[in-house]
């Protein structure tokens, strides 16, 4: 049974799917509604108890985006102070995404169909954040003299890389599939969101995050690869569905043979499920791109059903 702290982030989770795929059609918004549910109960992290993670930044971050989105359409100025609140209670509760998150909002800049409004609206989150931060802590200081000075940069981890203490290949995969699917749209439309903001804030914390950040990457994950997935060519397609099938049945069968879930066993059912499903379908072939997706959809159902069976 999953904590009451993991309830409540899969819940967040869960409506931030929702309004980020509110524009879709009600079958496919359904569907990613679920899918979240899914792929956040399932993952190794959660299904393991999620020991020695870092809860509040999972909760900083989920909340930071829900806000954002939530507020797409009202002015810069309100937005941004707004956020600017959201930004000092991360520097409060000693969250690493107060450093990453202005890194992650440059490619929103750069892309911003108005640049200098959406740089003031950066600076203005970080500075008045900070700002916001500082008055509170010396209104509290001067209450309760005992807490002493504010302590800053101890949410800096990039002292060394840090191995992630529970990998899943398909989901990692799904994940950079996600990733390149919003930078294309980036790319193609000179417009970012934030999504965008999320898929950097990824690489981040890939590239310099503790391991603690665990639950935080998968709470910034989900919400990608379940948007992605509610696409209608990948819902409605019988090919995709007997792909992931396919997939789901032969990793399970090499999940079996090993009696563990080895890296090297799952490399090799996304590489033999590429191959062979493709050209069940007659006429054209399906796209490579939706045949490695429905492949680690599969992969990654089996690869969790697995886990649970050999615990």
């Amino acid at each position: 049974m999953l904590p009451m702290t993991h309830v409540i982030l899969l819940l967040l989770t869960v409506i931030f799917v929702c309004l980020l795929t509110s524009k879709m059609a009600p079958q496919n918004h359904l569907a990613a509604g679920l899918g979240a549910v899914i792929f956040f109960c399932i993952h190794p992290l959660v299904l393991s108890g999620a020991q020695g993670v870092a809860v509040w930044d999972a909760f900083y971050v989920i909340i930071f985006c829900f806000a954002w989105k939530s507020m797409v359409n009202w002015s810069p100025f309100m937005r941004s102070w707004i956020l600017a609140g959201f930004y000092a209670f991360g520097v409060w509760v000693g969250s690493a995404f107060v450093l990453w998150i202005p890194l992650a909002m440059l490619p929103w800049v750069f892309f911003s169909r108005r640049p200098g409004t959406a740089l003031a609206s950066l600076l203005t989150i970080v500075l008045g954040g900070f700002a916001f931060y500082g008055a509170v802590w010396g209104l509290s200081w001067l209450l309760r003299p005992e807490i002493g000075r504010p302590v800053f940069l101890q949410w800096i981890r990039w002292q060394s890389f840090h191995s992630p203490l529970y990998f899943s290949l398909s989901w990692s995969l799904l994940v950079l599939l996600a990733f390149s699917t919003k930078f294309q749209q980036v790319l193609q439309e000179r417009r970012t969101g934030v999504t965008m903001i999320m898929a950097t804030l990824l690489c981040f914390i890939l590239l310099f995050g503790a391991s603690t950040l665990a639950l935080a990457k998968l709470a910034l994950s989900v919400p990608l690869v379940a948007a992605m997935l509610s696409r209608r060519d990948f819902l409605f397609q019988r090919t995709v569905r007997s792909t992931a099938a396919f997939a789901f049945l032969l990793s399970i069968a090499l999940i079996l043979l090993r009696h563990q879930l080895p890296g090297a066993a799952l490399s090799l059912g996304v590489v033999g499920v590429g191959l062979l499903p493709r050209y069940l379908r007659k006429g054209t072939p399906l796209p490579w791109r939706l045949t490695l997706e429905a492949c680690c959809v599969g992969i990654y159902l089996a690869e969790s059903t697995g886990s649970l069976f050999l615990q």
